[in-house]
């Protein structure tokens, strides 16, 4: 419910809300890649990119198969000009993606146009 909640609203951009219902979550089951996911997500809306990276690696670290963790890792990497980096996370995005086609040829993109910046 906690993870529920936090989703709604970080996606109403009631952040500092989202981060208490995501760290309730996580106190509740500890090291939830979700809530840990979903604490990156909210670092990331207050620009806070170094706390985002953090939640986000122990997310990745807690669920190393969770397809969104690895795009959200991407997008955070290619914020930061680190095209290698991006590429690396997207790949493994796609990989994993059991979504829609529009997303993954999204990001296909995303990778073809950061492989001509390097």
């Amino acid at each position: 419910a906690w993870l529920n909640l936090g989703s709604c609203l970080t996606a109403q951009q009631q952040i500092a809300e989202a981060h208490k219902a995501y760290s309730r979550a996580l106190e509740l089951k500890p090291g939830r890649s979700e809530a840990l996911n979903g604490l990156g997500v909210v670092a990331q809306a207050e620009n806070n990119d170094e706390e985002a990276l953090r939640r986000f690696q122990e997310a990745r670290a807690a669920d190393p198969k969770n397809s969104r963790i690895h795009l959200n890792i991407g997008g955070l990497y290619e914020k930061q000009k680190k095209s290698a980096e991006a590429i690396a996370e997207y790949r493994i995005f796609l990989e994993g993606w059991k979504g829609n086609a529009e997303t993954a040829e999204a990001i296909q993109r995303k990778i073809e146009e950061l492989t001509h910046l390097q």
